[in-house]
């Protein structure tokens, strides 16, 4: 199993504080039947240069790798960043080097109050330049809850979207959400997001029992392989979006 989000690296952002909090988060993972796992901290263009986050990175991963190392764990690692969505991502000569290590695939972070009336602008410009954007956590945005055809529109065009684990096992109208979503093909991998063990501990088991038990073992399957197509940027087969419906403020 892949876990395409997580803040696993440490002291680089508000996940994990050390390599001791690393290793934690790994282990649970493992446990889980995780075999991969994308590292993506969080990157904000208005905080720091491209260029300062990616020796911060790699610092960072030197740490983590010294770590698992001495443990002895067989676990596969993808660099990649948890990038915030502005305007540069059009304009931004550099933003590639923010994709999935190897790929042309980004996680993108939209605000959490509200959609910009150019987001599909810089989405559709990103693709213009090779750039598939995967949109983090879509079941947490609040305009896509209350309009869920506003979510459609963006993977119509392109984009990709992942729910995090966390949300299918722990928030019930999360999970509501997110099965509805699965219905109609607007949810292509899940990630842990984990920060901590006591923020966001690694749920992607409990999530994947969840995931088979309401669509199947054939759609767990391929969200997983959906996932490692992604972050590995391999060719992969999109299934189609369909709109969500909706009578009386009840969607199907």
């Amino acid at each position: 199993m892949i876990d395409m989000h997580s803040h696993i690296l440490p002291g680089i952002d508000d996940g994990a504080r050390d390599a001791e909090v690393s290793l934690r988060l790994i282990e649970k993972d493992l446990r889980d039947d995780v075999t991969t796992i994308c590292l993506t901290p969080h990157f904000n263009f208005e905080r720091q240069s491209i260029e300062e986050f990616l020796h911060q990175r790699a610092q960072s991963f030197e740490v983590l790798k010294a770590a698992v190392a001495k443990q002895g764990w067989n676990v596969n690692f993808i660099l990649g960043a948890e990038v915030a969505f502005s305007t540069a991502l059009a304009e931004h000569p550099d933003i590639a080097k923010l994709c999935y290590d190897g790929t042309s695939c980004m996680l993108v972070e939209l605000p959490a109050a509200y959609l910009p009336k150019w987001t599909s602008e810089v989405l559709d410009e990103m693709q213009l330049q090779g750039i598939t954007p995967l949109l983090a956590h879509v079941e947490r945005y609040t305009y896509f809850q209350n309009e869920p055809e506003r979510l459609f529109h963006l993977l119509d065009d392109g984009c990709y979207a992942q729910v995090n684990a966390t949300s299918i096992v722990k928030h019930k109208n999360a999970q509501k959400f997110i099965a509805l979503l699965m219905k109609h093909n607007m949810v292509h991998c899940m990630g842990s997001d984990t920060h901590s063990m006591e923020k966001r501990p690694p749920m992607l088991k409990d999530a994947s029992n969840f995931v088979q038990r309401k669509m199947g073992p054939q759609y767990l399957d391929s969200l997983n392989e959906m996932g490692v197509a992604l972050a590995t940027g391999k060719r992969i087969s999109k299934p189609q979006p369909t709109p969500v419906r909706s009578i009386f403020g009840h969607y199907f």
